[in-house]
């Protein structure tokens, strides 16, 4: 068993490890000594750029978005709607009784083949 001694500095070191990478000295960035890119290769890179494929591509990546927006908002249209039904016993009794009579209607569930 450590002695109250061991124990402070066990603690103190501890409060100073969690300190330092609180605060995120331990990770710094010099960027005085960061390679330079020279102005003329961005010029030349920069005039090979097909900004009409740019423009292709951003719209492509804007429509995928947009579209997973749309699910999300339906999805949680549809989630409360359920919940909203299923929170009614009368509704959600009424529910049961035609998902019922649907699956027999198809023979699901019916294990005789």
């Amino acid at each position: 068993m450590m002695d109250n001694f061991t124990e402070n500095i066990v603690t103190q070191i501890q409060r100073s490890v969690v300190k330092k990478i609180s605060s995120g000295d331990w990770l710094t960035v010099d960027y005085a000594n960061r390679p330079k890119i020279p102005g003329d290769l961005l010029h030349r890179l920069y005039n090979r750029v097909d900004m009409d494929r740019v423009l292709e591509l951003a719209a492509a990546n804007l429509e995928q978005k947009i579209a997973d927006k749309l699910i999300v908002a339906l999805t949680v249209e549809v989630k409360n709607d359920i919940k909203q039904v299923m929170s009614n016993k009368e509704l959600r009794e009424e529910l049961r009784s035609v998902i019922i009579e649907k699956l027999k209607a198809n023979n699901f569930g019916d294990t005789n083949g």
